[in-house]
Formats: structure tokens, sequence, C-alpha cells
């Protein structure tokens, strides 16, 4: 024969008679407590900082806006944990947008997009630093596209297109150290 004894739990509550909804948002604390949860992503000038402190390559990654390739790069490769710790742990990363209008300086020299807006106020034309360090592939430029550079901030090498998480991670692992 089996006893069941019923029994009651009882807390301490300040807010006793209060309705208290609390939320858990497993995401959040999944990604706050893993240090590799996202790619610490610098601006142009955070590099210059950092390259001076201690150089590592770089991954210059350009974008576009509306650009469905660029999006699902962003979504699924660049999301990848393992592809997360190898540009976290070997590499600086840089996010930039390879149709902007603003001046972007990198080693000292401006660069501008000089699509004329003047003759066309919705001009996209690709700026001149993507140019300068993207190379075209079968005659043409892709989005995304991503370039590597040395300590020096050289390029190595442009990759055209949106790669995929096992395409990528071989790329980086063949430029790390």
């Amino acid at each position: 024969m089996v006893f069941t004894l019923p029994f009651a739990v009882v807390s301490c509550n300040e807010n006793e008679g209060k309705k208290v909804k609390k939320e858990t948002n497993l995401k959040q604390i999944i990604k706050s407590s893993n240090a590799y949860s996202s790619i610490e992503w610098l601006s142009l000038d955070e590099l210059d900082a950092k390259m001076k402190e201690s150089p590592r390559k770089v991954i210059l990654l350009f974008t576009k806006k509306g650009c469905p390739f660029c999006k699902e790069m962003k979504e699924t490769t660049l999301q990848d944990s393992e592809i997360i710790k190898l540009i976290n742990n070997n590499y600086y990363a840089v996010m930039l947008d390879g149709k902007s209008k603003d001046t972007i300086t990198f080693k000292g020299i401006d660069y501008v997009n000089d699509a004329s807006i003047e003759k066309d106020p919705k001009s996209t034309w690709r700026h001149n630093l993507f140019a300068e360090l993207v190379e075209p592939y079968n005659g043409g430029y892709y989005w995304p596209s991503t370039v590597l550079l040395d300590t020096e901030l050289e390029k190595i090498k442009s990759f055209p297109g949106s790669q995929k998480p096992a395409q990528f991670k071989r790329l980086l692992m063949s430029y790390t150290r």
C-alpha cells in the first residue's frame, strides 16, 4: 500500500498579490553565455587601433542593401559557430556597404563613391574602395564579396559571392596563420 502526502511550497515574495510576468529569453541566455556567439565586427577606426596593438589578418566583407545573397550569408554562414570561432580567434572582421555614398578612409586614403548623384540621384554604383580591393570574377562583380588582407592591410585575395559554411570554413582555414 502506498501513501501519498500532500505538501505545500511556501516562499517569500515581495510582490505577493501582484501578478508578475517573467519572461525568459532562452536565445539571449545562450548567446550571453557563449563567447563565440557572434563575429566581433569592427569599424575601420577600431581596426586601425587593433592593428597597432596586435596585428592580425583581416576579413573585409562588402555587402549591399537589399541583397538576398548578402542576407543569406549573414544568416547562415556567419552564424556558424565554427566560423565565428575561427574568425574571432584569427582575424579582425569589418563589414562595409560596398555601395555607400560615404567617404571611407582606409590606410590613410579617402575613398569615395564617385557615381554622379547630380546625374542620377538613385545611383548605386560600387564604392571606389570596393573597386580597389575586389577582383572581378568572369568580368563581373558579385555580392557579397569577401577580401582577405594580410597584417600590413595588403590584399591577399578576394572571393566573390555568398560562401556556404563548409566552403567558407575551408577558405578561412587555408589562410589562417
